[in-house]
């Protein structure tokens, strides 16, 4: 990824992270892209 983009996408990752892909329990059913997700180490979520 372009250095140019950096901050741009962390403006989209960090809120993903915190509010979607929280530890061990993710909140898959309302992730944007789910149908993307290979969901690797997910065993549980809500």
């Amino acid at each position: 990824m372009p250095p140019a983009l950096w901050v741009d996408i962390n403006r989209l990752l960090v809120p993903f992270g915190k509010h979607i892909r929280i530890g061990r329990l993710p909140y898959c059913c309302t992730c944007p892209v789910l149908g993307y997700c290979r969901q690797v180490g997910v065993v549980a979520h809500r």
